[in-house]
């Protein structure tokens, strides 16, 4: 009798332990699902030279703008602010008319989903982290909610946070750090489809058909040569290193390799959308 039942125990022991693992390997199967959907963030990383120069040379860039030459000052003036007044009228028009979903690339992006009380994802799938301290902001903040991207200044290079997420609908923002890149070839999604590295020019193409070309900042040239065919984007504004003094106003996130670089768009074959944001 005590034979039997120790048999039978230990039985059902065997079975709950092999349900066990197998729901543990069902959970980890649906994971492994998700991510391979979803470009990795800095799967081909920086060269370390790279990034170190990326670091110093940044340094000094915030150290040059904190304090101008008198010429340098006049020559920024006279020739980058017509330029900025010109991009800033044009966005508040298009403002005027239109929401984040009528544009392609994305500068501007909005909401999908607040999956966890620090994670916000966004309409190409990718999500992004901020400090839980700041939860109090997104109290307010609601799924289709407008929202552009941008690097944070680097007089807080020490920060833990490489960019800031602002809600244009309300005008509050949220340090953040890339967490999940984008749906891979996703139907909001960004990606390269051709490089020129003599004239710094990246082709790009999402997923409503729509291409771009965009010019990179001669001084973030070296960072833009370690760039490949296929790597994903997340198109940003470029309001840090005194905004108003760069003609490049917006910024390119290369999320395979985890950094961005400062840009412009020359070229486009995208037209206004006026469908939904599904």
């Amino acid at each position: 009798m005590k034979k039997a039942l120790t048999s039978t125990l230990f039985t059902s022991f065997f079975l709950l332990a092999v349900a066990g693992n197998a729901e543990e390997e069902t959970y980890q199967d649906e994971i492994s699902n998700v991510l391979e959907k979803n470009v990795i963030v800095d799967s081909r990383p920086l060269s370390p030279e790279s990034k170190k120069l990326m670091e110093q040379k940044r340094q000094e860039e915030s150290e040059e703008c904190e304090n101008p030459s008198d010429e340098e000052t006049l020559e920024l003036t006279g020739t980058t602010i017509p330029i900025k007044w010109n991009n800033l009228i044009a966005l508040t028009a298009n403002e005027l008319h239109s929401t984040a979903a009528n544009y392609t690339p994305y500068l501007y992006h909005w909401i999908e989903n607040i999956p966890q009380e620090n994670i916000v994802e966004i309409e190409d799938g990718s999500e992004w982290i901020f400090d839980k301290n700041d939860a109090h902001v997104l109290r307010n903040w609601r799924a289709s909610d407008t929202i552009v991207i941008s690097p944070k200044g680097n007089w807080l290079w020490s920060s833990n946070y490489a960019y800031v997420m602002t809600n244009k609908d309300l005008s509050s923002s949220i340090n953040v750090n890339l967490m999940l890149g984008p749906i891979a070839f996703g139907p909001r999604s960004t990606w390269i489809i051709g490089l020129d590295d003599n004239l710094g020019q990246v082709y790009v193409l999402n997923g409503q058909g729509d291409r771009t070309v965009w010019e990179v900042s001669h001084t973030d040239l070296y960072l833009f040569k370690e760039w490949q065919h296929d790597d994903t984007l997340i198109i940003g504004e470029n309001d840090g290193w005194l905004w108003w003094f760069s003609a490049y106003n917006c910024i390119i996130i290369n999320v395979n390799s985890n950094h961005f670089v400062r840009a412009r768009q020359i070229s486009s074959s995208a037209s206004k959308r006026m469908g939904d944001r599904a």
